[in-house]
């Protein structure tokens, strides 16, 4: 029942199916109480450096908010509450030890390959680029750089004995990249550059070569070949709309406008000349929070942000001696978040709430491979 409950979740947060996520929800409520309603709470790093930082990150959000007296952000900062559900039922209702991960690996396959099925079927229905399930290319690119990286890598090691295994991850990456291109996200096309460039840096930060340098070259100009072919009518809105949102900023510094202010104020006060679309965000993760919630959001968002990075990125080069997958999910994690703010210069992708729901789904799964990796390193030293 437990792995079956962990497929369901990781299946609904991937496909951002509600009801899905819901059914999930139920299925680890009926585990833990079968075993015996114990909560988990072993491992100091993942309360100190994954759960604070979120809470930091939303508590600052409501204190902005309610300073703005702006009680419709109050609201909605509540509504972003739910996104921490999946992440909160991982965390608490499965221990650390437990082999939790290849029914990770499942569910998120399967929720992958819905949210594919849907971008497919909509292409041959309609001819045109589109995002499936997920509304719009944008967001579908935000996730194949959240969910490739795990689902080739991971999938590889958890299953690298097994034929089956193996190549159930290399055809649901194929189809993932298949579907990607299909999308046609310039952003996420970065991100994904991006991702892959911090991958081989970390892998090969000891020894990086010419070779390497030369790939990374390689890969950079004919990504800038092809993203030039993609020019779009409405590029020079977006430039619009960055500046327009810096300069909102500098008119409210501390405090920013207000949560879900951003598109009335852009319509009313702040639209430059020559700009004619009604932009609802800022099309770039950092002058969204800047703009909306001044120095004091942006500041707690980076601080949650970097607090799941570096300790992700630490215990991974702490614990390369150990031989185990999960080190390669911690190399994931890191390279997802520079990809992910990568993309998100260029949209607010991880801000939606879909994709902020599978950021902090798995960040609970980083924190969970930390406290393993840390306890297999002092059984080690014994």
């Amino acid at each position: 029942m437990k792995d079956i409950a962990i497929i369901v979740l990781s299946a609904g947060v991937i496909s951002a199916e509600s009801f899905v996520i819901a059914l999930g929800a139920l299925l680890s409520l009926w585990v833990f109480l079968v075993n015996g309603r114990s909560i988990n709470s072993n491992g100091p790093e993942w309360k100190y450096c994954y759960i604070i930082p979120c809470v930091v990150f939303f508590g600052v959000l409501i204190l902005v908010s309610i300073f703005n007296n702006n009680y419709a952000g109050v609201k909605e900062v509540i509504k972003w509450l739910d996104r921490l559900i999946p992440a909160c039922l991982l965390l608490f209702f499965y221990k650390d030890t437990e082999d939790i991960f290849k029914p990770l690996f499942i569910g998120t396959v399967g929720g992958a390959m819905y949210v594919s099925g849907t971008v497919i079927c909509e292409y041959l229905h309609t001819g045109v680029r589109n995002g499936g399930c997920y509304g719009n290319p944008n967001n579908f690119g935000g996730l194949v750089i959240f969910i490739l990286p795990f689902i080739l890598l991971t999938g590889y090691r958890l299953f690298r004995k097994n034929k089956i295994g193996v190549l159930v991850s290399v055809i649901s990456g194929f189809v993932l990249l298949l579907c990607f291109f299909i999308a046609s996200s310039r952003g996420a096309m970065i991100g994904l550059l991006a991702e892959a460039v911090i991958f081989l840096g970390i892998v090969n930060r000891k020894h990086i070569n010419w070779k390497v340098l030369l790939g990374i070259a390689i890969a950079g100009a004919c990504a800038a070949t092809i993203l030039l072919k993609m020019q779009r009518s409405y590029d020079m809105q977006r430039w619009y709309g960055w500046m327009s949102s810096w300069n909102m900023f500098c008119d409210n510094p501390l405090l920013g406008i207000g949560l879900k202010n951003f598109g009335k104020t852009y319509m009313n006060d702040y639209m430059l000349s020559g700009a004619y679309e009604k932009l609802q965000h800022p099309h770039n993760i950092f002058l969204f929070y800047l703009a909306e919630t001044g120095m004091a959001g942006f500041a707690a968002y980076v601080y949650m942000i970097y607090k799941h990075f570096i300790t992700s990125f630490r215990r991974f080069v702490t614990s390369t001696r150990i031989n185990s997958w999960r080190n390669d999910y911690l190399l994931c994690f890191v390279a997802v978040l520079g990809g992910m703010l990568v993309h998100g210069m260029v949209d607010v992708v991880c801000n939606n709430r879909d994709m902020m729901t599978i950021y902090f789904y798995a960040a609970a799964i980083a924190a969970k491979a930390c406290v393993w990796l840390e306890k297999e390193g002092v059984r080690e030293s014994d």
